[in-house]
């Protein structure tokens, strides 16, 4: 993501892209499970539903409409998908590093017709 955010700032632009060129979010699908971690001998389940960042290392719990790190990692813990998903905008700062996520109620919004009027380029 690094190098496509250095790349699309650099000149020329296509022209389609200027208008939009400064959003700072972008729309994911997450897979959403429950962590389970070993203390003492014993597997206990962690409470809330989690789900595994963009990192692919680190995982978020939901919360609400939201959802923030926590400290346990694909080594630190075990995961096992409920079958749920949900859909979230993810937040990144310009090179493209995730700064946070903000879950979208009934499983996000489609795009519109007039949103990709305003997108489409002349000729399309």
């Amino acid at each position: 993501m690094k190098r496509d955010a250095l790349k699309a700032a650099s000149p020329p632009k296509p022209s389609a892209l200027m208008p939009v060129d400064n959003d700072d979010w972008l729309r994911v699908k997450l897979d959403l499970c429950e962590l389970s971690v070993y203390s003492g001998n014993k597997l206990r389940t962690l409470e809330g539903k989690y789900f595994l960042g963009a990192d692919n290392l680190t995982y978020w719990k939901v919360a609400g409409m939201t959802a923030s790190p926590t400290e346990y990692t694909v080594h630190t813990c075990s995961a096992r998908k409920t079958g749920e998903f949900r859909y979230a905008l993810v937040y990144v700062d310009p090179l493209g590093n995730q700064v946070g996520y903000a879950m979208q109620q009934n499983g996000g919004q489609a795009i519109t017709g007039s949103c990709w009027t305003s997108l489409k380029p002349k000729g399309w």
